[in-house]
């Protein structure tokens, strides 16, 4: 080997660790994250999954999102089982393939004690199955992917819980495991790969309180912060009922496993988000040119659409956990009503992919007035 080939040797290899460091950077991953025996740095990817037609996706029809060009993608989904809620992996396996978890759902057969449904991981584009276990209880929304942690997602449940689960990103061999629901119990003694996250100082706390729409944005500096829509319990006529949704920030533990703290984004001057009455749903974070804002649906008493709302997000300096900035970024993005479902964030931050009330994949541009 001449030393002119070794010296472009050297500079490739260079190049390689630059680039593969900007891309895991950009997703707030940090070295020695993750430690196992099969450790590896997974590749960036830049695409979600969105429904089409029903905001959760009730007729199997999703596409896949380039966060980056806005170009979709037919995901045909096949077999019998209806699929739900997909997100995909902001990381890409071994193979450089895309992965989806989300939750299937089987029709009911009185002859079959199969189980009815659970949670499954998805090759992309082509909808094979990789991983497909029975969970318990029903998961009720799309999961969410924790940043420093590719292969762990957090979902909501039927119960009102959120829970955590360990998916296999380096497995997608091309053969679906199916598990079996002990595998993944939540109620069994020991380790378990599905699990309730704890909450320290829960409100009403002999009471359930339900949880919805988890997200966890790609950014370094927000990486322990779950932003969810939260009903808490109260009473009304002496019945006990829950109150419409409200935007929540939760703090996780270090090891993602418990939330250490929690309470209601509040507008400033401690005011609630929106008007007394008014649900607030599916959260999620853009970030753009050090601006971090949260965009999210209001939905009135009475109406089947929502409004999309965005609000410039500050942190405490002492604690770091966020509150609004100011009244004025609450303004909706086109000022037109939106199918209540997921939001997903463009990946300049600039806009968001959303349904409209027809049913169809639409991007609107965030700081429109």
């Amino acid at each position: 080997m001449t030393l002119m080939n070794l010296i472009r040797g050297l500079i490739t290899l260079l190049v390689c660790w630059t680039t593969a460091a900007l891309g895991l950077g950009l997703f707030g991953i940090r070295g020695g994250a993750l430690k196992s025996k099969d450790y590896y740095l997974p590749r960036p990817a830049f695409s979600d999954a969105a429904a089409v037609g029903s905001p959760n996706g009730l007729k199997g029809e999703h596409v896949l999102v380039d966060t980056r060009t806005g170009a979709l993608e037919p995901i045909r989904l096949k077999g019998d089982e209806r699929w739900g809620f997909l997100s995909v992996s902001p990381w890409r396996d071994r193979e450089g393939r895309l992965l989806a978890a989300g939750r299937w759902v089987r029709a009911h057969r009185d002859d079959s004690e199969e189980p009815l449904w659970g949670l499954g991981v998805l090759r992309l584009p082509d909808a094979t199955v990789i991983e497909h276990t029975p969970v318990d209880p029903l998961p009720t929304g799309r999961p969410c992917w924790l940043p420093d942690s590719p292969g762990v997602i957090l979902f909501p449940a039927a119960d009102g819980g959120l829970y955590r689960a360990d998916v296999d990103l380096g497995g997608s061999d091309g053969e679906a495991r199916e598990n079996s629901r002990e595998d993944w119990s939540t109620r069994g003694a020991g380790p378990s790969r599905v699990r309730l996250v704890s909450w320290a100082g829960k409100p009403a706390e002999d009471a359930p309180i339900l949880i919805h729409d988890p997200v966890v944005s790609g950014d370094r500096g927000l990486r322990r912060l779950v932003f969810a829509a939260v009903a808490v319990p109260g009473h009304e006529g002496g019945r006990n009922v829950f109150g419409p949704s409200k935007l929540w920030w939760l703090e996780l533990a270090e090891d993602g496993e418990r939330i250490v703290a929690a309470k209601p984004l509040e507008a400033p001057g401690g005011q609630p988000l929106e008007p007394a009455g008014t649900t607030e749903r599916f959260p999620n974070i853009a970030v753009e040119a050090g601006r971090i804002r949260l965009v999210y649906l209001a939905r009135r008493p009475g109406d089947a659409s929502g409004v999309l709302r965005e609000r410039e997000l500050e942190f405490d300096p002492e604690t770091g956990r966020p509150r609004a900035k100011s009244v004025a970024q609450n303004l909706a993005a086109a000022g037109e009503a939106l199918a209540f479902g997921p939001l997903l964030v463009a990946a300049d931050g600039k806009s968001v992919f959303a349904l409209d009330r027809f049913g169809k994949n639409a991007r609107l541009r965030l700081g429109a007035r």
